[in-house]
C-alpha cells in the first residue's frame, strides 16, 4: 500500500512538472502572438541592447516591445509590451530591479524586473525619446528626445523634476559622471554639452578645437566618463576617438581607428577598451581597441553580415552584438569566443509575400534585398538568399516560386532563378525611368512591367525579349496585374485610371476612370471574375471583369496599404496601418478586424485554399492567421 502511495506521489509530481512546462510554453505563445493568430515569424527589429548589472539577463529593445533573455542559455524570459510604437532605448538601474525604456511614442516606461510588470509611464516629451539613463544613485531617470529637451524624472513618484534645452534637432546620447554631479549629452548638432545635475545649469560645451561645426562632418556616436570623473571619451562616426579633460575642457588625447565609417561602437564600463565595427577589412568583424595605447588588441569573428549594435556587460567580461544576419551573439571578451546565439530579430521590412501555386511554400522579400522561402506547413525557413542589388523598386515571384523579377529605379529589370540565385536575364533599358511594378502571368511565361514612362511592356521570361509595348496611359503607370484565368492584363495609373489589355493582341479592351487618386493595389479573384482596386482616395472598388461594371465600393475611411481577395472570391482582406480588416465581398460589410502588428502592414497573402492569411509589417514580422470562409 505504501509503495502504491509513493508511486502515486511521484506520478503527481511529474504531472505538475509537465503542466508547468505546458503553461510556460503557453506563456511563451501568449507574449509571442495575438490571440487569433497561429504563428508570428520574427521577433521584430532590434534598436538597443542592455545587460542587467549581474549579467544574467539581456534586455532587447525592438519594434514589438522589450525582449528579456537569459544570457546563460539564450532563452526568452519575457516580452514587455505597452509602448504604442517601437522601443528605441533600454536601461537598467544599478541593482537590476528596474528597467526604463523609451520609444517613438514619445514616452518613457518603468518596469519591475522581478515581476515583469509595468510600473508607470512618464509623459512630457513632444517627440521621439531617443535615450534614457539612470543617475548613479538610482533616484533620477534622465531622458533625451528629438524635441531637443533633456528631462529629469523622480523615479519614486514619476514627477518631472526639471527640463533643460539640450541640443538643436535632438538629443541622441546621455552619460552621467560616476559621482553623479555632471551629465554629458550629445546630439545632431555634433556638440557635447556638460550640465550640472543638481541645478540643471549649463556648464560648457566640448567642441574639437572650438572650430565652427561643418555640415556633414563626422557625427558623435558615443560618449562615456572615466571612472575617476576627470575625463570623457567620445568616438565619431569616422572612427576618431578623443579623450577630454572635463575640468580644463580640452582634448588631451586623440587617435584614429582604422575605420573610415563606424556602424556600431561601445566603450567598456571602465573606459579602457572600445568595441567597434565598420567597413574596413570586414564589416562582419568586431574589433577591440586599447584606449591608452591606441592599438587594436583583439577581433571577434562570427557574424556573417554587418554588425549594427554593441553592448558590454557591467563587468566588461561579456559583449553582446546584433548583426544584420538576424542574430544576437554574446561573447566572452577575454577569450573571444561566442557563449550564446539568439536568433529571430529580423532587420528587413518584408515588402512582398506570395504563396507558391501548390501552397507548399511561401516566399518573402524584404527591403534589404533578402529573399526567404518558408515551409507553409511548419513556417520554418527553407532558404535565405541575399540578392546582390539594393536599388530595386518592385518585385514579383513566379507562380511556382522558382523565379523572381525585380524592377529598378533606373529602368532595369532583372529576372533571377531562386535555386541558383543567378540572373537569368538583365534588361537594362526596360523603361526609360523608374520601373514601378512587375507581374508574372498565371503560367509564369510572361512578365509584365509598368513604368513612370507611362508604358506597359510584356517580356518573354525564358528569353528576356520584349513581346509587346502597350501604350495608352497618359500618366505614370503604378501597378500591373495578370488575370489568373484569362488572357487579360490590367494596369493602374497615377490618375486613378485602370486599363484592361488583351495580352494576345496588345490592344486595350476598356478604360475605366476607377478612382479620383493614384492606384495603389490591383488584385484578381482566383476565378478571374472579380478585380479589386484600391487607391490613395481611401476607397476599395470591386469590378466585374467581363463587363467592367462596378460591383461594390468599400470605404474604410482609413489609408489603405494592401488589399487581397480570397481565392473563393467571398472574402476581401485590407490593411490599414496596424489593422487588417476582413470584408464580405457580396455585401461589402465588415466581417472582422484583427490586430497584432506594432507598425504599418505592407503586404497580405492568402494561401491557395483560402484558409490562411499572412500579413507582413514594418515591425519586421509576419503573422499567420487561419481564416473562416465568408459564405455569400
Amino acid at each position: 500500500m505504501y509503495r502504491n502511495y509513493f508511486t502515486f506521489l511521484i506520478f503527481i509530481a511529474i504531472l505538475i512538472l509537465c503542466l508547468q512546462n505546458i503553461y510556460a510554453q503557453q506563456e511563451n505563445q501568449r507574449f509571442l502572438l495575438p490571440s487569433d493568430a497561429v504563428k508570428r515569424i520574427g521577433k521584430g527589429f532590434l534598436y538597443d541592447l542592455e545587460f542587467s548589472p549581474d549579467g544574467s539577463k539581456l534586455a532587447v529593445a525592438t519594434t514589438l516591445g522589450i525582449w528579456i533573455y537569459d544570457t546563460a542559455n539564450g532563452n526568452e524570459l519575457n516580452l514587455l509590451t505597452g509602448h504604442t510604437q517601437s522601443v528605441i532605448s533600454v536601461c537598467f538601474n544599478s541593482d537590476g530591479r528596474i528597467l526604463a525604456s523609451s520609444s517613438y511614442d514619445d514616452t518613457i516606461r518603468i518596469w519591475d524586473m522581478n515581476t515583469g510588470k509595468f510600473i508607470r509611464k512618464l509623459s512630457g516629451h513632444r517627440s521621439n525619446v531617443y535615450t534614457v539613463a539612470f543617475s548613479p544613485d538610482d533616484r533620477i531617470i534622465v531622458s533625451g528626445s528629438r524635441d531637443e529637451m533633456i528631462k529629469f524624472w523622480d523615479i519614486e513618484t514619476g514627477n518631472l523634476d526639471k527640463t533643460i534645452v539640450g541640443h538643436v534637432d535632438g538629443v541622441y546620447g546621455l552619460s552621467y559622471s560616476p559621482d553623479g554631479d555632471i551629465l554629458a549629452s550629445f546630439g545632431v548638432d555634433e556638440r557635447i554639452n556638460l550640465w550640472n545635475t543638481e541645478t540643471g545649469e549649463f556648464i560648457n560645451t566640448l567642441i574639437p578645437n572650438y572650430q565652427p561645426i561643418l555640415v556633414g562632418s563626422a557625427k558623435i556616436e558615443a560618449i562615456t566618463f572615466s571612472p575617476d570623473n576627470t575625463t570623457l571619451l567620445s568616438v565619431n562616426t569616422n572612427g576618431t576617438i578623443r579623450e577630454w579633460d572635463v575640468n580644463k575642457l580640452k582634448i588631451i588625447n586623440t587617435f584614429e581607428t582604422i575605420q573610415s565609417e563606424v556602424y556600431a561602437v561601445k566603450f567598456s564600463p571602465d573606459g579602457k577598451t572600445l568595441a567597434i565595427n565598420g567597413p574596413i577589412n570586414n564589416e562582419n568583424v568586431i574589433q577591440i581597441w586599447d584606449i591608452s595605447t591606441g592599438n587594436q588588441i583583439a577581433t571577434l569573428n562570427g557574424h556573417i553580415d554587418r554588425v549594427a549594435s554593441l553592448e558590454y556587460s557591467s563587468d566588461g567580461n561579456s559583449l553582446a552584438s546584433y548583426s544584420y544576419d538576424n542574430s544576437v551573439q554574446i561573447w566572452d571578451v577575454k577569450t573571444g569566443t561566442q557563449t550564446q546565439t539568439i536568433t529571430g530579430h529580423n532587420n528587413g521590412i518584408i515588402r512582398s509575400i506570395i504563396y507558391a501555386s501548390d501552397g507548399n511554400t511561401v516566399a518573402s522579400f524584404n527591403h534589404r534585398g533578402i529573399m526567404q522561402v518558408w515551409d507553409a506547413r511548419t513556417y520554418k525557413m527553407i532558404s535565405s538568399t541575399k540578392v546582390n542589388f539594393r536599388s530595386f523598386r518592385c518585385v514579383d515571384f513566379s507562380p511556382d516560386g522558382l523565379t523572381y523579377a525585380f524592377g529598378h529605379n533606373n529602368g532595369m529589370i532583372e529576372i533571377t532563378n531562386r535555386t541558383s540565385n543567378e540572373e537569368t536575364h538583365t534588361i537594362k533599358n526596360a523603361h526609360t525611368t523608374v520601373v514601378s511594378s512587375v507581374a508574372f502571368s498565371d503560367k509564369g511565361s510572361i512578365l509584365a512591367s509598368g513604368g513612370y514612362d507611362r508604358m506597359v511592356r510584356l517580356w518573354d521570361v525564358s528569353t528576356g525579349r520584349l513581346i509587346d509595348t502597350l501604350a495608352g496611359h497618359e500618366y505614370t503607370v503604378l501597378k500591373v496585374e495578370f488575370s489568373p484565368t484569362r488572357d487579360i492584363l490590367v494596369s493602374g495609373g497615377s490618375d486613378g485610371t485602370i486599363y484592361y489589355w488583351d495580352v494576345n493582341t496588345g490592344n486595350p479592351i476598356r478604360t475605366i476612370a476607377a478612382h479620383t487618386d493614384r492606384i495603389e493595389n490591383l488584385s484578381f479573384s482566383k476565378t478571374g471574375d472579380i478585380l479589386v482596386s484600391s487607391a490613395a482616395d481611401d476607397s476599395i472598388c470591386l469590378w466585374d471583369v467581363s463587363t467592367g461594371s462596378l460591383l461594390k465600393t468599400i470605404t474604410p475611411n482609413r489609408n489603405i496599404y494592401s488589399v487581397e481577395i480570397a481565392p473563393d472570391g467571398n472574402t476581401l482582406a485590407s490593411s490599414h496601418l496596424r489593422e487588417v480588416r476582413l470584408w464580405n465581398v457580396s455585401t461589402g460589410k465588415l466581417i472582422n478586424r484583427v490586430t497584432g502588428h506594432s507598425s504599418a502592414i505592407y503586404s497580405l497573402a492568402f494561401s491557395p485554399d483560402g484558409n490562411t492569411l499572412i500579413s507582413s509589417s514594418q515591425d519586421h514580422t509576419m503573422i499567420v492567421r487561419k481564416i473562416k470562409p465568408s459564405n455569400n
